[in-house]
């Protein structure tokens, strides 16, 4: 897809589906990782840099940006009407 080569057959996601679970799952580690270590600064007894808690925070805010942009990029897929049929079928998915 990304070299514009034709699309290998996929069984269960598109190939345009995977590279956008795969974004959003590691933009979700690196949130979760990231608030982990934000939150080792409230237990006692650990202690964690200035320049270190800084760096993490810039990070985990980076992170939140990338889920915001990868979500909303991911759901854009709509506005092309070749993608229409898959919003019926995700919706009629219980």
């Amino acid at each position: 897809m990304i070299l514009k080569k034709e699309e290998p057959k996929s069984e269960k996601y598109l190939p345009e589906q995977r590279l956008a679970y795969a974004f959003i799952g590691i933009t979700l580690l690196l949130l979760v990782v990231t608030g982990l270590i934000k939150t080792f600064k409230n237990l006692a007894g650990l202690n964690i840099s200035n320049d270190t808690y800084f760096w993490v925070a810039q990070l985990h805010n980076l992170g939140l940006g990338l889920i915001i942009f990868g979500i909303t990029v991911h759901l854009a897929a709509f506005i092309f009407k070749a993608n229409r049929p898959y919003l019926a079928l995700c919706l009629a998915v219980k």
